[in-house]
């Protein structure tokens, strides 16, 4: 279902579809144009929708990024927490990777394709399930973080690959459960 979009000098307003003559249901001037977006079932306009939505996750994936070394950083670094602190940092640079070359995929003229979403939201849970792994599993506080996928699958893709997301989140989640590097406590001192 489409929208009507109102342009106006200083911002943008939708209106729904049957609104379709605006002119005389809002009093607008001549200085203000009407403009109906693409139709949903057109190839080109669900590209442009799959190619927004790589965009989002390439920019949510930044922040993930930084929020890790940040969280990395200071378990180390502050709470002295002993963490194989080389792996960690390899797995981020292998999201960092990912992270650029889809940045460098965005600009590739085929259209992005559901199964593609797909994989990029599996690297996601799979490079976050490693970095569990190292972090002490499913006792890690940022286990959660695994719905993550999930919650954008269920939000973007069809539910045949809903449901395989699911899969692949309860897999790792199941995984971390039986087999994990245990995390070390951090140390606090002599407290008697």
């Amino acid at each position: 279902m489409g929208t009507v979009l109102l342009r106006m000098r200083g911002g943008r307003f939708t209106l729904p579809q049957n609104a379709t003559d605006c002119r005389s249901h809002c009093r607008l001037g001549p200085r203000y144009t009407v403009q109906t977006s693409m139709n949903p079932q057109n190839p080109q306009n669900r590209d442009n929708t799959a190619r927004l939505n790589l965009k989002r996750l390439v920019s949510v994936r930044s922040f993930a990024i930084v929020g890790e070394i940040v969280v990395c950083l200071a378990a180390v670094w502050w709470l002295d927490m002993v963490l194989p602190l080389t792996i960690l940092l390899a797995l981020i640079g292998l999201h960092i990777l990912i992270n650029l070359l889809t940045w460098l995929r965005m600009h590739w003229p085929r259209p992005v394709s559901t199964l593609e979403f797909l994989i990029q939201l599996a690297l996601d849970a799979g490079v976050l399930t490693a970095l569990l792994y190292f972090g002490g599993g499913a006792a890690n506080p940022f286990v959660s973080l695994l719905l993550l996928p999930l919650v954008v699958a269920a939000a973007i893709l069809p539910n045949p690959y809903v449901w395989l997301m699911a899969a692949l989140v309860v897999l790792a989640y199941g995984l971390l459960m039986i087999e994990y590097h245990p995390m070390p406590m951090a140390h606090m001192g002599s407290g008697n």
